[in-house]
């Protein structure tokens, strides 16, 4: 007996209506009455389908956005790379004019151990030498171009 509906199509129309339930979609699409109870049974579990996939393409939408949303907040390391060295000149600059206040007064409370510690740990992450004369503590740097820390 052949059925009198192509189930696959309806199917097909139904998961790409708006409508949620596949009861009401039939009722729509032939009327109230013309739908047979045949059919209710032959249609049934296809509400649940149409959720289910649409759940699925929801989160595959989700998984879509937060990759590209997590690529458009990725920073290049010779970027950040750039940012740390701005970051510790800038530091190491300041340091330097503690230091330089040091040698003009005497009275300044300052310790040149403690100092000479963070300059070696400022050193070491920026691949320099770390040895660091008693005479001269004073670090020479390049001015730093204060653009590097602003992001774009």
């Amino acid at each position: 007996m052949k059925s009198k509906y192509d189930r696959q199509a309806l199917k097909l129309e139904f998961f790409q209506s708006e409508i949620d339930e596949v009861y009401n979609f039939l009722a729509w699409k032939f009327g109230e009455k013309a739908v047979k109870w045949n059919l209710k049974n032959k249609v049934k579990g296809w509400s649940k389908e149409k959720q289910e996939y649409k759940d699925k393409i929801l989160q595959k939408a989700l998984e879509k956005r937060a990759k590209e949303e997590a690529k458009s907040l990725e920073i290049p390391i010779d970027q950040l790379m750039k940012a740390k060295k701005a970051v510790i000149s800038l530091f190491m600059n300041k340091l330097n004019k503690v230091l330089a206040q040091q040698k003009t007064d005497e009275n300044a409370d300052f310790n040149v151990k403690e100092f000479e510690k963070i300059l070696k740990v400022i050193k070491t992450e920026l691949g320099e030498p770390t040895n660091i004369s008693k005479t001269d503590a004073t670090i020479k740097t390049e001015p730093i171009d204060e653009s590097l820390l602003i992001r774009n």
